[in-house]
């Protein structure tokens, strides 16, 4: 879908929809079920960017839930009722999300007072206007500056950022997906007449010929020499957890209770929720899985289960087996952002090629891989589907390559 006059659009899409909406209100529908359906919309559009997928298609789907549209480009935080009437003029991919911007207040105002210009002096010449949303709209789109505190001066080209801003084309797949699965379930119970969602161009990753700084996997060499490194640490077990191909979510999910001498049983995920974390079933059916440790692995955890038992009588709590394998010396939760960049500081200080943390499950599979166990175990063991693990996780280390030429023509 391509629309070369976003603002036309949308005033035509308002025509279109404002009758329904009237008749939705009439007969009942409360504009707080508009709301809460859409309540996930707006977060999600923050996400994306212009260039990335057709906005119109998104715009169509808010004003079909309750005739609101978001409020900006990437910072939208409020929802207007206007779109009824067909006012989207600040509402196109690029604006600021403020009505008084497109009428009255232009930067161009700004940069008539090169001194600067105070917030109160614009709210005492446009009473009643909402001013300081206006303001942090311009300031968010970089178009005007904050010299000092409430005073705002027109930005300078050496200040204004014209790039392109968002999230990577991955990221805007995977949502535009889930918020597909999402529309759908509305489509299917009747409550929309067709999922837009579909209709939204996927964006492609970039082709580029320059070499990734990331690398998505490490040899078996530097899996052994990070391994090698961290034995001293005192996490040494969740490191070697990581190595043998667990997720995040399962190493710091996982509980004493879960690991015996014959299996490691993973029941549970612990995943982060913005400053919060939430501990649930794992991932997916296939992450449900009893895993017999190796005896390094097995041999670690035993250490730091002794370990975590002086530290907690050293603390006087009371010691049990359901609580976390993962914790700090003083017994809390180690938390998802400390252990990725933990990883990562361990890595630089081993001089190693800079991975993800999710580099290390993607080592596992591809080493797994390249010493001929079959796939379908190789699945089991990292508890996901036998495609999955040929299609995403394994990477063809240049030594494998070699071997594969070489053995081609004998």
């Amino acid at each position: 879908m391509v629309v070369d006059d976003r603002g036309a659009w949308l005033n035509a899409v308002g025509e279109q929809h404002a009758e329904q909406h009237r008749c939705r209100h009439a007969a009942g529908d409360s504009e707080q079920q508009g709301g809460d359906q859409i309540s996930g919309f707006y977060r999600v559009v923050r996400t994306l960017r212009p260039e990335d997928a057709s906005w119109v298609a998104l715009a169509e789907l808010a004003l079909i839930l309750g005739g609101r549209v978001p409020a900006g480009t990437n910072d939208s935080r409020r929802a207007t009722n206007d779109s009824a009437h067909g006012d989207f003029g600040p509402y196109y991919p690029g604006g600021t999300g403020c009505r008084m911007e497109t009428v009255k207040l232009r930067p161009e105002l700004i940069g008539q007072h090169p001194e600067g210009i105070s917030a109160a002096a614009l709210a005492a010449a446009f009473p009643g206007e909402d001013v300081h949303t206006c303001l942090s709209g311009l300031v968010r789109a970089e178009r005007v500056t904050r010299q000092r505190r409430a005073v705002y001066i027109l930005a300078g080209p050496a200040e204004a950022n014209t790039a392109a801003r968002g999230v990577k084309p991955v990221t805007v797949r995977s949502t535009l997906t889930t918020f597909g699965m999402v529309v759908q379930s509305f489509v299917d119970q009747g409550m929309l007449p067709r999922n837009v969602i579909a209709l939204v161009e996927r964006p492609a990753d970039a082709i580029t010929d320059e070499a990734a700084d990331t690398a998505k996997s490490w040899t078996v060499h530097e899996v052994e020499a990070f391994r090698e490194s961290v034995r001293d640490e005192r996490l040494f077990a969740c490191w070697l957890l990581s190595c043998y191909g667990l997720r995040r979510s399962e190493v710091l999910g996982l509980r004493w209770s879960q690991l015996d001498d014959d299996a490691l049983r993973v029941r549970r995920g612990r995943v982060a929720v913005g400053t919060e974390t939430e501990e649930g079933r794992p991932k997916s059916r296939r992450s449900r899985r009893d895993l017999p440790p190796p005896p390094e692995l097995a041999e670690a955890l035993r250490a730091l289960k002794k370990r975590q038992k002086a530290e907690a009588l050293a603390l006087g709590v009371a010691w049990s087996d359901d609580r976390l394998i993962a914790v700090h010396e003083d017994s809390t939760p180690v938390r998802h952002e400390w252990y990725s960049d933990e990883f990562q500081r361990l890595r630089e200080r081993a001089g190693l090629r800079r991975i993800h943390l999710k580099g290390l499950r993607n080592t596992s599979v591809s080493l797994m891989l390249t010493s001929g166990i079959p796939v379908h175990v190789v699945a089991a063991w990292h508890g996901h589907d036998p495609a999955v693990s040929l299609s995403i996780y394994s990477d063809a280390q240049p030594d494998d390559l070699r071997a594969a030429a070489a053995s081609l023509f004998g």
